[in-house]
């Protein structure tokens, strides 16, 4: 290595022909120490090494590993260096975690960003709005078990069907995290994802169809705010239909009936669970009912 900065001090930083040839013939013995060379020229050394295609794959990653306390810096460069190369200086942590690389490498492949994600994975959670999400970012993310279901869950309500190209993969993906985490999500990109995704085995239940003869209509009363659209004459209906107990009560009946047919087998084991879960509703119904007969004031105030 002494010998190598010294041929690279001279030759004014410039790595030649020559150079290029001696190291990819010496990478195995090379590989075998720590850098030792001239001290003031370490960092250029590596960012000309590391930033170039010339060495063999396998070298690069045998010549890399002799810089140890060396800092690879994104620079418009690294556009023209091979993906496999970006994502090893990033999985050695060449790459520094900023909000300005952050910015730079989303101007590289998709499977680059995954990889600085990942790396970076401790700050992915307080920085998660820092990234673009691509179709092809966040089916990797949701895909791979090295993010919790609750990361995976913030990742997807980041999302909107607008910068989303919806595929049965990524709705399958969705969808799977959907069975574990109730989340507010982008409603186009909800029903996108239960159009596309081709489980076999998956039920699909609106709500509001199920109680469609319990809905009210909104209230619009003097002093509330009101959204005006091009739809102003048509019904705007209560979509907070879970809140109710007594709904709660039709819906877990429904639900029950609909997964018995799904599952014949257990039939009896469902129908037992789901007299159980009823009569709980039942015994929390009742002692609402009572707070409300007890209560000494019966006016209740709502932030809306």
């Amino acid at each position: 290595w002494k010998n190598v900065s010294i041929y690279f001090k001279n030759n004014g930083y410039i790595a030649d022909d020559s150079l290029w040839h001696f190291i990819q013939n010496k990478a195995e013995f090379l590989s075998l120490s720590i850098y030792d060379g001239e001290q003031d020229i370490e960092n250029s050394l590596f960012q000309t090494l590391m930033g170039s295609n010339i060495l063999s794959f396998d070298v690069y990653q045998r010549i890399g590993n002799a810089f140890t306390t060396s800092i690879f810096c994104l620079t418009d460069g690294v556009k023209d260096l091979e993906e496999e190369r970006v994502c090893l200086l990033i999985k050695n942590g060449y790459i520094e975690y900023s909000e300005e690389n952050i910015q730079f490498v989303q101007t590289l492949s998709y499977k680059v960003v995954y990889e600085y994600i990942v790396y970076n994975k401790s700050h992915f959670v307080s920085d998660i709005d820092k990234y673009l999400y691509s179709s092809d970012i966040v089916l990797m993310i949701l895909e791979s078990t090295l993010f919790s279901i609750e990361e995976k869950s913030l990742c997807i309500t980041r999302l909107n069907a607008s910068n989303i190209t919806m595929s049965q993969l990524l709705a399958d993906a969705i969808c799977n995290v959907l069975v574990e985490r109730s989340i507010e999500c982008d409603y186009v990109l909800l029903m996108e994802s239960l159009k596309e995704a081709k489980n076999k085995n998956m039920l699909v239940v609106d709500m509001m169809d199920v109680l469609k003869e319990r809905i009210k209509e909104e209230e619009h009363v003097e002093g509330m705010k009101e959204d005006h659209d091009e739809n102003e004459d048509e019904s705007e209906y209560d979509e907070h239909v879970w809140l109710s107990l007594i709904n709660a009560h039709e819906v877990v009946r429904y639900l029950s009936n609909e997964v018995q047919k799904l599952d014949d087998v257990h039939k009896k084991t469902y129908e037992e669970n789901t007299i159980r879960y009823l009569n709980d509703i039942d015994d929390l119904n009742h002692q609402y009912e009572q707070v409300v007969e007890n209560a000494t004031t019966k006016t209740l105030l709502f932030a809306d």
